[in-house]
């Protein structure tokens, strides 16, 4: 939710790298630091490679290779605009290869609401996005969803509700963190169910 980015009181960076199955790895990076009363600013970047996998021909013969993957690129603004209210928007240059690569846009707009226990929100993702591939536009799958979180000292409970073109789905989890020595470092655990 791009409207998070208006509670952000400091410059931060973000980043992350997983290698998955087979030779597939997932990357992402991201900062984001605030301009005073002009709001929160970030960019970001993530990617996600498939591997190398085999191509055939219409025989089932193999025929040669190919490495799907996806890149987003993101600018991100957001503002508070009272002490418990933000809103947000994230404009996404989006790239997919399969053999044929593609280009797209969209936009997320999002609003929260935090109090001191509670927060709130609800986002649009992929607002206007397309991707052109060999002349053809086609949609991105436009999504919206509104969730809470809830925090209880050490514990926190999070639940949403998803809507898109082809249905809905409902998604909670909880996080417990503990440290085990008083100047150790915590332990976190996390669990959740999406339908």
């Amino acid at each position: 939710n791009p409207a998070g980015l208006g509670f952000v009181e400091r410059c931060s960076v973000f980043t992350t790298y997983s290698s998955l199955f087979e030779s597939a790895a997932h990357g992402a990076a991201s900062a984001a630091c605030p301009l005073k009363r002009l709001g929160v600013v970030g960019l970001g970047g993530q990617f996600l490679n498939y591997g190398e996998i085999e191509s055939r021909s219409n025989t089932g013969a193999v025929d040669g290779a190919f490495s799907p993957s996806d890149q987003v690129l993101s600018a991100s603004w957001g503002i508070s605009a009272r002490e418990h209210y933000a809103v947000g928007v994230t404009a996404k240059r989006i790239s997919v290869k399969i053999d044929n690569q593609a280009y797209g846009n969209a936009f997320d707009l999002g609003a929260l609401f935090r109090f001191s226990w509670l927060s709130v929100g609800g986002t649009l993702q992929n607002a206007n996005g397309k991707v052109k591939i060999n002349e053809v536009s086609e949609k991105l799958p436009q999504t919206s969803m509104i969730g809470a979180q809830a925090d209880f000292e050490q514990l926190t409970f999070m639940a949403a509700a998803n809507s898109a073109k082809d249905g809905g789905w409902f998604s909670g989890g909880a996080e417990y963190y503990f440290s085990p020595q008083s100047e150790g470092s915590p332990v976190v655990i996390r669990t959740g169910y999406s339908t």
